[in-house]
């Protein structure tokens, strides 16, 4: 939202900015690294450079327009029973979630009874 720029490291940029150039730097020496942090923060053409290639990438990878149709399409064509039944580890996630829920209100309620 402010436009900050960012040094990261290759795997945190990977996939991230396709083919565009990255909102500042990305270094995986820790060295070069620091320095490249330094540049960003003193100089301030540096700075608005990497601050334009961000909002570059936010447009060009991360809009809602581009992607919202086809993602409501696919929610609304999943048949949700079919696929909470077919996805195990939700289940998993689900059970286990309910579950600390009942064994907290049991143990609240000893706690109070005491």
């Amino acid at each position: 939202q402010v436009g900050t720029p960012s040094v990261t490291t290759s795997i945190g940029a990977e996939a991230m900015k396709g083919s565009l150039d990255w909102n500042g730097f990305i270094e995986d020496d820790l060295e070069i690294f620091t320095e490249k942090a330094v540049l960003l923060y003193n100089d301030k053409s540096t700075w608005y450079l990497a601050q334009q290639n961000g909002v570059k990438i936010i447009n060009e990878r991360y809009s809602a327009v581009k992607f919202a149709d086809d993602f409501i399409f696919l929610i609304e064509k999943i048949d949700l029973l079919v696929h909470r039944q077919q996805n195990f580890i939700g289940q998993i996630l689900n059970h286990h979630t309910v579950q600390s829920t009942k064994y907290m209100s049991l143990w609240i309620a000893e706690k109070n009874r005491k």
